[in-house]
């Protein structure tokens, strides 16, 4: 007995064909980024951020850097 997706059962190939296609473009965007290879900026770069969109404190702390 198969468990009801939040697809209908037709839909299911398609879908898994969608995530293939994706897969695969994710896949190629990572390896063009990888040959294009880093630049050295000149300068020392700070970096601050995470992964929160906001109220992590990222802006007053770049104020006061």
């Amino acid at each position: 007995m198969s468990v009801p997706g939040p697809l209908p059962a037709f839909l299911a190939p398609v879908a898994h064909l969608a995530a293939l296609a994706y897969g695969l473009g994710v896949r190629a965007h990572g390896a063009w980024w990888s040959l294009r290879g880093s630049r050295d900026a000149g300068v020392p770069v700070i970096s601050v951020g995470n992964l929160t969109a906001g109220g992590t404190g990222k802006s007053p702390l770049v104020a006061a850097l």
